[in-house]
């Protein structure tokens, strides 16, 4: 899924999707080789990952937007 599909899925904004696959590259969670693959299309190129990122991604959104007091609890 890309970013933007990940988002719509999620209930998020895709600039937080972004920022977050970013903090887990950056923290080593996932590898970039291994949870993302570029492939071209008509409308040029585009990141898509993998289930283990979008499964991570669910957990940084959804709990960093209860931590911050955001959202509807469980």
């Amino acid at each position: 899924m890309s970013a933007c599909e990940i988002a719509d899925l999620l209930g998020a904004f895709s600039g937080k999707v972004n920022a977050q696959i970013k903090e887990i590259f950056r923290e080593d969670l996932l590898m970039e080789r291994e949870a993302m693959r570029t492939i071209r299309s008509e409308q040029g190129f585009i990141d898509l990952y993998s289930i283990e990122m979008i499964t991570m991604l669910s957990f940084h959104i959804t709990t960093r937007t209860h931590r911050d007091g955001q959202g509807t609890p469980c």
